[in-house]
């Protein structure tokens, strides 16, 4: 059952994360042409890609051992 939870918050939390992160392009706040803007970015994707594997491993694996 935690199954949907998991898969609600990732939806829900990725597409306002997405649509923070558009914003945040379209109004320069984040410079895609300068290097710091891009490694913020990558930080900040790969933050939200590695909390959801942590957590998706303790939802899905660790209960299961």
């Amino acid at each position: 059952m935690h199954h949907w939870a998991f898969i609600y918050q990732y939806a829900i939390g990725g597409a306002l994360f997405g649509i923070c992160t558009l914003l945040l392009i379209r109004s320069r706040a984040i410079d895609l042409r300068a290097r710091s803007g891009r490694r913020g970015l990558t930080i900040l994707l790969g933050g939200l890609l590695l909390y959801a594997a942590f957590h998706a491993v303790s939802i899905f694996v660790l209960p299961k051992s």
